[in-house]
């Protein structure tokens, strides 16, 4: 437990900080104002059946995230979005409507990243807590997904290839079912697709041996460095596997920065790093660690074969021999995307550099947050010490990567060619997936979920390959895979949510309720939080069980089991139901509840 003052020295040291954060992303906007830069090569627009083919992937990727938005029931993540109308002292998570408590409980109960929640609150203000409400956001930014990697795809290579990837993305029965659930993974996404487009963007500027496409107009660079910073800050704050991706993004500028020169782009990475690096410190803080399953071959299969298309559902019809020919088809789409040639500058113009007063404003509040979360958390304070060293080692970064660009020249023969495998794009797609997969042997993260992330840049890497197929092959594949996604939309619109059907149990439950009767629950578990998102709230009873039975002499008393390893038992219910019999008993999936009836009087 935390002593006030500690506490309030804590809380103070975080507000500090997040003056100094907000005072260097000031002053560097500022700066930014000055610095138009060199000019942004732009492609140019869309036109004909490009054009209408690109508008068709857009309506379809939207329709098949907002409709049907409440066909299935809320599950026990969903209930932590805020402003939902819970009960007090039953619920875990308890109800939050106002900002500040919203803010405090999730800073300290929460593991997420704060920033979806905090976004979802004003959300729900706006538009209220009902099933269709809470999903809409996520759908959004999928249906918004399409278009991004759409850009992305013709900045990187082509226009044909970005189309093909926005079909491939507007299609995957994978990303609509991630689309359709109120969770923080694909808006995540969505900034990470945003902050790739941003930062291809700015690399696309006159320097030498650029491979310059003399169909592209030019216009300044301003304000794509704030866009950047902002999109990477929303990303961070909203799911916390966006540092891959971060890690990625500087890679990939130390490998296209001249040897012997600093890149004005690395010092934009570092500055970002700085910005959210309390988002990293405040998971640490909490230790928050999700039980996902052990890293498999068959996981990385699973998502080298199309972004995970089927979730991991066994198809009955699907046999091994066709299992294989599938994962051989995508491997081969997959290789050949790799050996695409990309678009991308061979060497990031030399600019000036954005003054080091932001950098070092960063470093400070950075260290200062990771300080007051120390305090505020004891029990952290080993590792949060640590931690707070990590912003001004941050800072020696742009000297480690001019000692090590030596050391990354392997890879400019590859690069010089405009080789698709060192390019931004493949990089994400590959790099990540297999880090991420390896760390799982020490800290378990082999959750589909958790590569949601990387799935748009796998589709991009696939959709380039099927790009430079012969027009026949072409065409012959495009439909293939295309009827194979549509399945995939089928196959995912069957997953439930959740194993547990809450609003089937509740719905069970108010169809056989009298008036009178009474719900008895266990106080603060959060298994059976969702059905309170359904059940009439007047009914429900987590405390004092005797108390409320000798209150309620005549009332009937349902009592619901969720299945889990273990029962979960409120204390003091079964000594207040003795005498009572057993009636009705419903059930749904996951779960039954069953009426206990007085003795006659």
């Amino acid at each position: 437990m935390t002593s006030p003052p500690f506490d309030l020295a804590g809380q103070a040291l975080i507000w500090t900080a997040a003056v100094a954060m907000v005072a260097a992303l000031l002053i560097y906007a500022r700066n930014e104002r000055a610095h138009a830069g060199p000019v942004v090569r732009v492609t140019p627009p869309l036109a004909g059946r490009w054009l209408w083919l690109l508008l068709a992937a857009l309506v379809a990727g939207l329709l098949l995230r907002v409709i049907g938005l409440d066909l299935k029931g809320v599950s026990h993540p969903e209930i932590y979005i805020p402003g939902i109308n819970l009960p007090r002292g039953l619920s875990e998570p308890p109800p939050r409507h106002g900002f500040l408590e919203t803010w405090l409980w999730h800073f300290r109960s929460e593991p997420h990243p704060m920033g979806y929640y905090l976004g979802m609150w004003g959300w729900t203000k706006l538009f209220g807590a009902t099933t269709t409400a809470m999903r809409l956001p996520e759908a959004l930014f999928g249906a918004l997904s399409v278009l991004v990697i759409y850009r992305v795809g013709a900045l990187a290579w082509n226009i044909r290839t970005g189309v093909i990837a926005a079909w491939l993305l507007a299609l995957s029965g994978f990303h609509i079912y991630w689309s359709q659930i109120a969770r923080m993974y694909v808006p995540g996404a969505f900034f990470g697709l945003l902050a790739t487009l941003l930062l291809l963007e700015m690399a696309r500027i006159e320097a030498p041996n650029r491979l310059v496409d003399h169909s592209e107009s030019e216009r300044p660079r301003r304000r794509l460095e704030l866009a950047y910073l902002l999109t990477v800050l929303a990303g961070a704050s909203t799911v916390e596997f966006f540092w891959p991706l971060m890690a990625m993004f500087l890679f990939w500028t130390a490998l296209n920065t001249p040897p012997g020169t600093r890149s004005r782009l690395v010092m934009l990475q570092i500055l970002a790093m700085l910005l959210v690096f309390p988002s990293l410190a405040h998971g640490i803080m909490l230790g928050g660690a999700e039980l996902v399953p052990a890293p498999t071959l068959l996981f990385l299969g699973e998502y080298f074969g199309f972004g995970f298309l089927f979730g991991g559902q066994e198809l009955p019809f699907v046999g091994t021999p066709f299992a294989l020919a599938l994962f051989a088809l995508t491997l081969l789409l997959l290789a050949r995307g790799l050996a695409q040639p990309t678009r991308e500058p061979v060497w990031l113009a030399t600019t000036p550099l954005p003054r080091a007063l932001p950098l070092w404003l960063a470093a400070f509040g950075a260290s200062a947050a990771v300080a007051g979360m120390a305090l505020v958390a004891p029990q952290r304070q080993r590792s949060l010490a640590a931690a707070a060293l990590l912003p001004w080692l941050v800072l020696a970064l742009p000297w480690l990567i001019a000692k090590l660009r030596p050391w990354l020249a392997f890879a400019d023969p590859w690069r010089l060619r405009g080789r698709g495998v060192v390019a931004l794009v493949p990089l994400l797609a590959v790099l990540p997936a297999l880090g991420i997969w390896a760390v799982s042997f020490v800290v378990h993260l082999t959750a589909p979920r958790a590569f949601l992330m990387l799935v748009p840049y796998l589709l991009l890497v696939i959709a380039a390959g099927l790009a430079s197929l012969a027009p026949r092959l072409r065409l012959a594949a495009g439909a293939f895979v295309t009827a194979l996604f549509a399945l995939s939309v089928l196959v995912q619109a069957q997953v439930p949510v959740s194993p547990r059907d809450y609003r089937g149990l509740a719905q069970a439950i108010e169809a056989h309720a009298q008036p009178g009767d009474l719900v008895f629950v266990p106080p603060k578990r959060w298994e059976f939080s969702p059905l309170y998102f359904y059940l009439d709230n007047h009914r429900l009873v987590g405390s004092d069980f005797a108390a409320v039975v000798a209150a309620h002499p005549d009332a009937r008393i349902w009592v619901p089991t969720i299945a889990l390893a273990h029962r979960v038992v409120a204390p003091g219910l079964n000594e207040a139901l003795a005498g009572y019999s057993v009636g009705d008993t419903v059930a749904a999936s996951g779960g039954f509840a069953a009426v206990y009836v007085p003795p006659p009087r």
